[in-house]
Parts: C-alpha cells; sequence; structure tokens
C-alpha cells in the first residue's frame, strides 16, 4: 500500500473495488503508485478506515476490519507502521471524548429558547454525565485553564509511552517524524483555542499580550525539535502548525500580512511549503489577484517546490487557457467548452445548503442577471458541486442558488473531485469564473464583488473596444 507521488494525499473509495467472496467475506487489493513518502486516506462506504497515515514507496499491508466494532488490524511486512498510527489516532479520540464538547456561552445571550428545553438539557446532564459542558465566556479564567491543559503534559506522556513500546521495530528515524507530526497535528488543534480568545478578547491589550505569550511558548516547544527532513516525506502536519501560527500572529499583530510573519516565524527548512500553503489556500478561495499570487511564488528559493505551486498560478492567469469540462443538465445533455463557443460566460460553482452561496446570488447574482438579461452575448451557468442528484434539484427548486434563466448543469456525482474542479484547486462555495468568448479564461479570482463592479467587468469583457 504505496503513498502518493509529490507527497500529497491519495484518497480511494474502497467500496467501488471491493467483492463478495464465498463466505459473504469482502476483499480488496489496492496499489498506488508513488515515487516519494506521503499521506494515505481510504474510505469505506464513506468512512474512514485509513486517515492520512504516513506511507512509503513500495508498502505492503494487509487491513481487517470488524465494522460493528469498529476494530482493525493489521497484517503484512509493514503492518507496525500502520498499527502504530492507528494506536495513536485511537489515543486522540478517547481524549477527545474525555473532553467532550464545550459550548461558550456570554449572560446576553440565552442558549436555550425556553426553560422547558433546559430542564431538559440538564435532567440529559445528569442520567448520562456531562458529554457537553457550558462556559461562561471570561477570556482571563479561560487562557489560565487552557494553560494548565497545555501543562499537564498527560497526551506527551501518554504518547510518549506508546512510541517506546514500538522503539526497536521501526526505524527510529521514522519514529521521531511520527512524533513531531503528531505533536504538530496536537498543538495545531490548541491553536484553535487561542484563536478563538483572542476574538473573544475583543481588542483588550492585555489579555491579547497574554494570549501572544502563550503562542510564542507553544512555538518554541514544536521550534525546539524539528524532525529530520532526511526521509523525504513533507512533515504536512508540522507545515499546517506554523500555518495556523503566522496566521494568529497576523489576527494579534496590526497591519502585518500573513507572508510577513512567514520569513521571521517559521524555520528556514519549512518556509518555502508554508509560504507554498499560503498560496494554495488563495488561489483555493480566489482572493488573491493574479500579480499578487505571482509575487508570492517569486519569493519561494526551492525549485521543485515553485515549480510545483507555478504549475498553479499559470491556470489562473487572465488570457489562458480554461481547462476543457463535461458537465450534464437536468435532461442528461452534456455540456463542453465547445458549446459556450462565442459566448462570454459566467460559471458559478456551489453546493446545496451552502448559506455564502444563497447570499451571494441574493446579493450579487440575481442583480447581475437582471443588469444583463437582454445581453444575447453573455450566458449564466449554474455548476453545482452536489453528489447526490436529488439534492440537486432540491436546490434548483428553491432557487436560492440561481433561476430558470441559467444553465443548471452538475458533476454527476463527482462533486469536487471532479476534474474541472481539482484542475483550479476549487474546494469551497461560492466560486465565480469568468471566461471569455474565445474560450480564454478573464478571471477567477477576486470576483467576490458587488454586482456593479462585476457586470462592469462583464461589459468590458464582452465589449473590449469599448473599454479601452
Amino acid at each position: 500500500m504505496p503513498g502518493h507521488p509529490n507527497s500529497k494525499k491519495s484518497e480511494r473509495h474502497l467500496d467501488q473495488v471491493l467483492f463478495d467472496g464465498a463466505y459473504g467475506s469482502r476483499w480488496a487489493r489496492l496499489a498506488v503508485p508513488a515515487k516519494k513518502p506521503g499521506y494515505l486516506s481510504l474510505f469505506l462506504n464513506e468512512k474512514r478506515v485509513l486517515d492520512d497515515f504516513l506511507t512509503f514507496p513500495g508498502d505492503s499491508v494487509q487491513v481487517f476490519l470488524n465494522l460493528e466494532k469498529g476494530e482493525k488490524t493489521f497484517v503484512g511486512p509493514d503492518h507496525l507502521l500502520y498499527e502504530l498510527q492507528d494506536r495513536i489516532q485511537q489515543l486522540i479520540l478517547i481524549h477527545q471524548k474525555e473532553k467532550g464538547i464545550a459550548i461558550h456561552t456570554s449572560q446576553d445571550e440565552p442558549l436555550f429558547p425556553n426553560s422547558q428545553v433546559q430542564e431538559q438539557f440538564e435532567a440529559s446532564q445528569e442520567a448520562f454525565g456531562p458529554r457537553v459542558s457550558l462556559i461562561q465566556i471570561d477570556v482571563e479564567q479561560m487562557l489560565k485553564a487552557w494553560k494548565i491543559e497545555m501543562e499537564s503534559g498527560l497526551y506527551r506522556k501518554e504518547l510518549d509511552h506508546l512510541l517506546a513500546f514500538y522503539s526497536g521495530l521501526i526505524d527510529a528515524q521514522i519514529l521521531d517524524f511520527i512524533l513531531q507530526e503528531t505533536l504538530s497535528a496536537y498543538y495545531t488543534k490548541a491553536l484553535t483555542h487561542l484563536q478563538t480568545l483572542a476574538r473573544y478578547s475583543k481588542g483588550d491589550e492585555v489579555l491579547l499580550e497574554g494570549i501572544l505569550k502563550e503562542l510564542e511558548e507553544i512555538t518554541g516547544i514544536v521550534q525546539s525539535s524539528v524532525a529530520s527532513l532526511d526521509l523525504e516525506a513533507r512533515p504536512e502536519k508540522k507545515i499546517e502548525f506554523y500555518y495556523s501560527v503566522v496566521q494568529l500572529y497576523a489576527a494579534l499583530s496590526k497591519n502585518v500580512a500573513v507572508e510577513d510573519f512567514i520569513s521571521s516565524k517559521v524555520p528556514r527548512e519549512l518556509r518555502d511549503l508554508v509560504l507554498a500553503k499560503h498560496i494554495y489556500k488563495k488561489l483555493k478561495l480566489g482572493t488573491a489577484s493574479p500579480e499578487t499570487l505571482v509575487a508570492w511564488s517569486n519569493l519561494l528559493e526551492d525549485g521543485e517546490i515553485k515549480e510545483e505551486v507555478n504549475s498553479y498560478i499559470d491556470r489562473v492567469l487572465p488570457g489562458s487557457d480554461v481547462t476543457d469540462f463535461e458537465f450534464v443538465d437536468g435532461e442528461g445533455k452534456v455540456f463542453t467548452l465547445e458549446d459556450f463557443k462565442g459566448k462570454t460566460i459566467l460559471i458559478n460553482t456551489y453546493f446545496t445548503g451552502c448559506s455564502a452561496s444563497a447570499g451571494f446570488y441574493k446579493k450579487v447574482l440575481s442583480v447581475l442577471e437582471s443588469k444583463l438579461a437582454n445581453e444575447d452575448r453573455f450566458v449564466l451557468v449554474s455548476l453545482s458541486a452536489d453528489r447526490n442528484p436529488e439534492k440537486w434539484i432540491r436546490g434548483n427548486e428553491s432557487e436560492l442558488y440561481n433561476s430558470k434563466s441559467w444553465i443548471r448543469l452538475h458533476t454527476e456525482g463527482k462533486g469536487y473531485s471532479h476534474q474541472f474542479f481539482r484542475n483550479y484547486l476549487i474546494s469551497a462555495a461560492p466560486r465565480p469564473i469568468l471566461i471569455g468568448a474565445d474560450g480564454k479564461l478573464v478571471a477567477i479570482t477576486e470576483l467576490h464583488q458587488d454586482a456593479e463592479t462585476l457586470s462592469q467587468l462583464i461589459y468590458k469583457t464582452i465589449n473590449p473596444q469599448t473599454h479601452d
């Protein structure tokens, strides 16, 4: 069960390749070509079997599942590596269950709609234990409680014991890498609590100073033990940790951007990887101009990373060829880019149930629809990422995301795994894409504008001579 090329996550839906045996058993054989170590996730009936397991080219392992008990057994030459990672994830789940769910409440915002609901909640807590805890928002006290939890070190002790058990059975360098990745994931989650406290502090300089001090302490803990990169595996969880760090620094500071903190707060050997993650995120959200993306790319020093990043930036540059596609309407008709030749098209991607998509249609796209209703050279295309056709139909009928005047298309159940979405790193909604009559890209970034600004851009695209 080898890793994925270029150390990217690999996901396979095993239910598509499973076979029924003579006694009703199910089995599957999966080979994933790989040149480098990476992370592997596998699904069975939409449930994760493996979740971001470090894997190496040439690994061979069998996984036996007891779906009723939720148990896994690993067999084969490399079973110990996978067994260890599964036990680490079980350890994480145990700690999450012990902590339960916390709901932050404030005095001026009642949590329960009426006293009856509150009484039912309290009775449930008494009968089944405090699965959900209500925490009164007090940033100073919450910060102290958070610090006590961090200093207890219970999770780290249990993790060290688990890794010690596999010492001598698994290569020491691999164990060190797994330790650093696991701790990075743990502290990344801890940082989300600091981000929440920063929002609650509402500009209180004393509290912000305390949060900043805790942030510096956590960063120092992780930075003091940077895992070796000799394994040629990209430390994805450590990259995620440092990206969370620079985001929090930017949130706590005034007029200092994330990319400025990358050069000062991230270890040199990880800076290019963290900056690349920042660029990828902006590409996914479509919130940075092509010029800005190119400027960030020019800061990258590693040639391989820079080439990989630029391969995506090149796709969003104005004037680039738009990736061809095949999407289907409600009648089963297949649409390709060629079907829109000679017309300017705005493709808006969304999924049913997305409040941001509904808001974007109500405030911007519906207005745009009225402004350009009589423009024959312009077409509005609604592209759903819904995997369920019935859900897509319900979304159309609601007219919360489009109207009958749009050409309404879907991906035949592929959703965000469709090659068109993957080509442009689209994994969130809404994401509008403007394509010219020549099939060239006009814009796919910074298009979440008001209706007037967006309509002006469309008019300019349709009539370039009159807008020079």
